[in-house]
């Protein structure tokens, strides 16, 4: 009753009763394994990623069969780049149950992080295997023959991702990606538009739009895309910078030097916005004295670099 009355709760977002039930679920029964894999799932959506990998551990060794505890054991031991780790708790889940699709797919896709694509295509079709329609295997295959360095094949497994789910946001960017790339541009922004659509906080989709239109010359609506993207996100470095390139190449000096600021302020470690709001202020600004400043940071993160020395003097 108490670990249902938890689940009740964070169902409703009411995490500390959710919490506080579960842990009288662990008291009252303390073999319950489930009691410990809810409390993990609370941890780890605090971040509080040591105390979930405690969680998880308990409630394995209560149920060694458990095979979402390993699933996101491995989850949470990849982010800490403890892949052996994370691996070993992939392949005990497929033991506890070698149809469990999920622990198949984390798999390939540590693989495919180790950019051993081989090993990772073979566990992306094994899910397929599984689940013939898994929408995300599909897309993870293309984002692989891309890298492979096969496009046509990219494309195709793309579009069989799409065929299984029409609002699969990662398949129509990297298509978008692909075309833009191979500048289709009209094709490219078909794609892209259906990202913002699928999901309109995707910063990551404005920006490529901005880039595409950006590519083309078309500056407003280049600058439109850009500024969405900080409006959702203000501290997207990418766009920012992307903004200050914009404005750079229209002459827009107070602008492009601006952006690029909020491109720092966003990533203090973004050197390439340190590099241009330099320049910036060395050449068309004329501002020598403040552009000292940010090659001198230049400088102290990128030692060997000849060129900011060069600008330094």
């Amino acid at each position: 009753a108490f670990n249902a009355l938890g689940l009740l709760y964070k169902k409703q977002n009411k995490e500390i009763l959710a919490e506080n039930y579960f842990k009288k679920a662990m008291a009252s029964d303390s073999n319950f394994a489930y009691a410990y894999y809810n409390l993990g799932n609370i941890a780890s959506q605090r971040n509080e990623n040591d105390a979930a990998i405690k969680y998880y551990a308990k409630a394995i060794e209560k149920k060694p069969d458990y095979k979402e505890a390993m699933i996101e054991l491995g989850v949470l031991y990849e982010n800490k780049k403890q892949i052996n780790l994370a691996e070993k708790f992939y392949r005990r889940a497929i033991i506890a149950d070698s149809n469990f699709l999920l622990a198949w797919y984390d798999l390939g896709l540590l693989y495919e992080n180790k950019y051993l694509y081989d090993s990772a295509e073979k566990y992306f079709r094994k899910v397929l295997q599984i689940n013939p329609r898994y929408s995300q295997a599909f897309s993870s295959l293309g984002y692989l023959y891309d890298q492979k360095g096969r496009p046509d094949l990219s494309e195709k497994h793309y579009m069989q991702a799409l065929q299984c789910d029409s609002t699969n946001i990662y398949a129509y960017y990297n298509l978008g990606l692909l075309y833009k790339n191979r500048k289709q541009y009209s094709d490219a922004e078909k794609m892209l538009l259906q990202v913002v659509h699928f999901n309109p906080g995707y910063v990551y989709g404005y920006n490529l739009l901005g880039l595409l239109y950006k590519e083309q010359n078309q500056y407003a609506p280049a600058e439109k895309y850009f500024l969405l993207a900080v409006e959702k996100n203000p501290g997207f470095v990418y766009s920012w910078y992307n903004l200050g390139l914009l404005y750079k190449e229209q002459e827009k000096s107070e602008a492009a030097a601006s952006s690029f600021k909020k491109a720092i302020a966003a990533d203090s470690t973004y050197l390439f916005a340190y590099d241009e709001l330099g320049l910036l202020l060395l050449g068309p600004m004329n501002k020598p004295a403040e552009a000292v400043g940010f090659f001198e940071k230049l400088v102290k993160q990128q030692p060997d670099s000849g060129r900011h020395y060069y600008n330094l003097a």
